[in-house]
């Protein structure tokens, strides 16, 4: 008799901490992922043009789920910087620990920055000065 009690009062709530678990375990991953797809969507279109549902719709989830993790795409842009940053400076490091001497290590940053700003629509850096 006992047994069944715990069954029907703690068993929900336990199931519930794992669903919770589960999902809060999705959204750290959908953190780490976001940006990177926002960030290759900034970059080709700007930053004006790109809306939340355009990122959701390139993840294949809903504009709510971003919404949970983002309150606006401010605040989605920044953590797009910040990674971006942290990346840059993962590439310099790489960068240095390759090349010999101090002209490999221009001619190679040079490179980067070339294939940066190829690569990015010139609309990103205009937009990006309207943010604080």
């Amino acid at each position: 008799m006992g047994f069944s009690i715990f069954f029907v009062t703690l068993l929900p709530k336990w199931i519930y901490m794992q669903e919770n678990l589960e999902i809060s375990k999705y959204k750290k991953s959908l953190r780490g992922r976001i940006p990177e797809v926002a960030m290759k969507l900034f970059l080709a279109n700007g930053i004006n043009s790109v809306r939340m549902d355009d990122v959701a719709k390139q993840m294949g989830i809903s504009k709510r789920t971003i919404y949970e993790i983002y309150d606006n795409k401010e605040a989605l842009l920044f953590d797009v910087v910040v990674a971006h940053f942290k990346q840059r400076l993962d590439n310099m490091e790489f960068v240095l620990r390759k090349c010999n001497n101090v002209m490999e290590i221009l001619l190679e940053v040079y490179r980067m920055k070339v294939a940066d700003f190829k690569n990015t629509n010139p609309l990103f850096f205009t937009e990006m000065v309207r943010y604080p």
